[in-house]
């Protein structure tokens, strides 16, 4: 059953892979080559290419695609808006956010067959930085005692714009490594931990 299980994932992964992969070179190709499209965006799309020193083994394309965004955990506190831009300091903190609120155009909508407009962008700037609460890493004590999720991490959609980034991640990273062997070593659930330990730990 595993291995049925791993099949088929990977052929699920491999068609979301390949959509992508041919709207993208579909865009590319539209855009250098359709008549529609004005001259000289067609001559500018038609001078890029693969890069051909890179993926030489996948015809030049990236292995992988770049997920931004996907699911997160509900924990035990969701870091929101409010905490990037009013409530910044957490009696639980574990790591310092400072990047910015963005999210990229979500899509992309024809109004007419000149026109689009593009939904979905954010862009607001953090004049400081904001605290990240232990809690956002953890589960609900009923759902689970043994784990710590750093990367998933319980945020609202705008929360997440900021906290996606590597600096962010790293120290998330760093505070759910110190916290689990501290767990370990206390025999305590991840909630149960006392946070001034943790935090004294940390700095």
């Amino acid at each position: 059953m595993k291995n049925f299980c791993t099949t088929r994932i990977n052929i699920i992964r491999k068609a979301i892979y390949d959509d992508h992969k041919a709207w993208t070179l579909g865009l590319m190709y539209y855009l250098a080559n359709d008549p529609s499209v004005p001259e000289a965006l067609r001559t500018e799309t038609a001078s890029y290419g693969l890069s051909a020193d890179e993926f030489k083994d996948n015809e030049n394309f990236p292995y992988y695609l770049y997920v931004r965004e996907a699911r997160r955990m509900i924990g035990a506190y969701v870091q929101k808006q409010q905490d990037i831009l009013e409530e910044r300091t957490k009696p639980d903190a574990i790591c310092l956010g400072s990047h910015w609120i963005d999210s990229h155009h979500v899509q992309r909508v024809a109004v007419s067959k000149t026109q689009f407009v593009n939904e979905g962008r954010i862009w607001e700037s953090i004049t400081q930085p904001y605290e990240v609460s232990y809690r956002a890493i953890t589960p609900k004590a009923t759902e689970c005692t043994n784990l710590l999720v750093p990367v998933c991490v319980s945020a609202s959609h705008v929360g997440f714009c900021s906290l996606r980034v590597e600096s962010t991640w790293m120290q998330l990273g760093n505070s759910a490594g110190i916290a689990a062997a501290m767990a370990v070593k206390q025999k305590k659930s991840v909630q149960a931990l006392a946070t001034p330990d943790l935090q004294r730990v940390l700095k």
